[in-house]
C-alpha cells in the first residue's frame, strides 16, 4: 500500500507534488503551533492561578491589617476611657477628701443656751410680766476647730396670732452684733434691746390664752477659714405659761 501511494505520488504532476508537500508542512506546523500554544496556555493558566493566589494572600493581609488597625484604635479608645475614668475617680476621691477635711476643721457656730426667765410673777419665774419689758438672750458658741470670720448676728422678737404662719421679720429694732472673729470654744451672748415699756395685762392675756404667740428668733452669718459662707438660724416661742421656751418647728437650721 505504501509503494502504491509512493508510485502514485511520483507519477503525479510536479505541481500536485508541491501542493501535497506544502499541505504536509502546513499540517506539521499547525500541530507544532497547537502543541506550543497548549504549553503557553497551560503556563498562562498557571501564572493566572499564581496571581489569583497572590491577590488572595494580599487581600487577606490587607484584611488582617485593617483588623489590626481597628483593634489598635479600639484598644486606644478603651485605654483613653479607662485613663479618663481613673482621673475622674481620683479627682472625685480628692474632692471628697478635701470636703471631709474642711468639714472636720471648719467653724460651726450656733446657739448653745437660751436665757432663763428674768422675772418672777406669783412666785414662779416668767419671761413676760405686766409692766416689764420682755428680755431674752441667746448664748452662741463656735464648736468647730477653726475661727469664724466676718461674724455677724441678729436677734428679734415678734408676736403673731396663733392662726398665722411664722415668718421671720427683722426690723430696725432687732439687736445686731458684729465681731471680726469668733474663736473655737469662745461663747458670745446676743440679747434683745430693752424696750421703753412693758406689756399690759390685756396683751399678756392674749398670750396665756393661746390666741397670740411670742416668738424669739435670730440668725448668724460667718465665713470659715476656707472662704465658705455659712448661716445659722434659730427660733423659739414662749409657752402659754410664760415660764419656758419651745423650739419652733421651722427656722432652726444651719449649713
Amino acid at each position: 500500500m505504501k509503494q502504491s501511494w509512493w508510485r502514485r505520488f511520483k507519477a503525479s504532476h510536479a505541481h500536485t507534488q508541491a501542493n501535497i508537500v506544502c499541505t504536509i508542512v502546513i499540517m506539521g506546523a499547525t500541530v507544532a503551533y497547537a502543541i506550543i500554544a497548549g504549553f503557553q496556555l497551560a503556563a498562562i493558566k498557571g501564572q493566572l492561578r499564581e496571581m489569583q493566589a497572590t491577590t488572595l494572600i494580599a487581600q487577606e493581609s490587607s484584611d488582617t491589617a485593617d483588623k489590626s488597625v481597628l483593634l489598635a484604635q479600639k484598644t486606644e479608645r478603651d485605654s483613653r476611657k479607662s485613663t479618663e475614668d481613673q482621673a475622674r475617680q481620683s479627682a472625685k476621691a480628692l474632692d471628697s477628701s478635701i470636703d471631709t477635711f474642711q468639714q472636720e476643721q471648719r467653724a460651726w457656730v450656733g446657739p448653745v443656751q437660751a436665757s432663763p426667765p428674768p422675772y418672777v410673777d406669783g412666785g414662779r419665774p416668767v419671761y413676760i410680766k405686766a409692766g416689764e419689758p420682755p428680755l431674752f438672750w441667746v448664748m452662741l458658741s463656735n464648736s468647730g476647730k477653726t475661727p469664724a470670720r466676718t461674724f455677724t448676728s441678729i436677734i428679734e422678737t415678734h408676736i403673731y396670732g396663733s392662726n398665722e404662719k411664722f415668718r421671720p421679720v427683722y426690723r430696725s429694732s432687732g439687736k445686731t452684733g458684729t465681731v471680726g472673729v469668733l474663736f473655737p470654744g469662745v461663747p458670745m451672748e446676743i440679747d434683745t434691746l430693752r424696750s421703753t415699756g412693758g406689756m399690759d395685762a390685756a396683751h399678756i392675756s392674749l398670750l396665756t390664752s393661746g390666741k397670740n404667740i411670742y416668738y424669739v428668733y435670730g440668725k448668724i452669718g460667718y465665713t470659715d477659714v476656707f472662704g465658705k459662707h455659712h448661716t445659722t438660724k434659730f427660733c423659739n416661742y414662749v409657752r402659754q405659761d410664760l415660764s419656758s421656751l419651745v423650739m419652733c418647728n421651722s427656722y432652726n437650721e444651719a449649713n
